[in-house]
């Protein structure tokens, strides 16, 4: 009997402890997805930190859509979920935490413009944490129509205080108000060796990069593909590449165990790349990514550089890379018209970046890029 009191004070406890918990409010502020109308879309709608962009049909009335949001839990967001709203310009949403104590700003944008054809990369803005620089394209009237990717938020994550024009990707000047891209293989620290993650090659590609995958399945994070309403024929632009000088790469020793080595004095080769891939996006449910780019039964042309090409110079070069359709594949009409098909250019400052070879401050400085097609 004597235990009693002891006994009924830790099931008090525990009970306690269980309301504890089950009473803590939810601090995120997240939207999880947007759900619009399935016929008026020309490809799923893009979240990426605290910009939504959704791409639309060009008959498609943007003075009356009534966008539904799934949020974090017990968030609340303003304007509410459904309420219709003249997107002819992009509108601004606010997201609540359910403890109140943290709110979020999302713009949401809904495009009718298809993407230009022709990219000279003066437009970039630092991210929303102030971390790196993210490009971007704008059409006639100012609006942005589309951020390039790159794998800048993954290095983040090692980067510590590192200022934006040490990431790998970032801007070069030109000339006066003329910039272009400038990609550069970094070394991600400690935390990149521990990880068997040594370098992070500079890279720009048109669709997005999953920050959350990029750890456990690298090639799967790179998501490739927006919507293209021509048939490309050819890629071009224009060129600087300076090879680094410590090649260091990640491979598979004896026992099976993954480790770095490291080249100097030009002992292994480090090249640039630049490629295109065009291909049929099952009505707007399709991205591509690093694991079947170039495979995938849904390509129908890709364009891709000879690696003979990929020279170093520190003047100005140009390239053009034919489209090369595959086999057996034809274009319908109207499935262009309406969005059916996507396209993605991905430039890398290292070839092997992808799996983690590269030459430590390997540089490409990409300007003046256009997609050429036919009508």
């Amino acid at each position: 009997m004597k235990s009693t009191p002891l006994i009924f004070f830790l099931i008090v406890s525990l009970l306690i402890s269980s309301c504890t918990k089950d009473d803590v409010l939810n601090a995120e502020a997240d939207i999880i997805t947007i759900v619009v109308p399935s016929e008026i879309l020309k490809a799923e709608p893009v979240i990426e930190n605290n910009r939504i962009t959704v791409r639309v049909k060009s008959d498609t009335d943007l003075s009356q859509q009534s966008p539904e949001f799934t949020l974090s839990e017990g968030a609340t967001i303003s304007p509410k979920s459904g309420t219709t709203l003249n997107f002819t310009q992009p509108q601004l949403y606010k997201v609540t935490s359910q403890d109140e104590k943290v709110s979020k700003e999302y713009t949401v944008s809904y495009i009718k413009s298809e993407i230009t054809s022709r990219y000279d990369f003066n437009h970039f803005r630092l991210d929303e944490t102030g971390k790196y620089h993210i490009f971007f394209e704008q059409n006639e009237r100012g609006d942005n129509i589309m951020d390039w990717a790159s794998g800048n938020g993954a290095f983040a994550l090692t980067a510590n205080d590192a200022p934006a024009d040490k990431y790998p990707t970032t801007y070069a000047d030109v000339s006066e108000n003329n910039f272009a891209a400038k990609l550069i293989t970094r070394r991600t620290g400690s935390l990149g060796v521990m990880f068997k993650k040594p370098i992070a090659a500079g890279n720009i590609f048109m669709g997005t990069f999953d920050v959350g995958a990029a750890l456990s399945n690298p090639l799967a994070a790179v998501k490739m593909g927006v919507p293209f309403e021509h048939v490309p024929e050819f890629l071009k632009g224009t060129f600087k590449y300076s090879q680094g000088d410590v090649f260091v790469q990640v491979v598979e020793n004896a026992q099976g165990e993954l480790v770095i080595e490291e080249f100097e004095n030009g002992e292994m080769t480090d090249y640039w790349d630049i490629y295109a891939i065009f291909y049929d996006n099952n009505g707007g449910k399709l991205m591509l990514d690093g694991t079947n780019r170039f495979t995938h039964e849904n390509l129908v042309a890709v364009a891709h550089l000879d690696q003979q090409d990929a020279i170093e110079t520190d003047s100005w070069a140009e390239f053009k890379i034919p489209f090369v359709p595959k086999a057996g594949k034809t274009v319908d009409p109207q499935k262009l018209a309406n969005g059916g098909y996507n396209i993605s250019v991905v430039m890398t400052s290292s070839v092997g970046g992808d799996f983690f070879k590269g030459a430590v401050n390997s540089t490409l400085l990409i300007d003046n890029l256009e997609i050429l097609y036919t009508d």
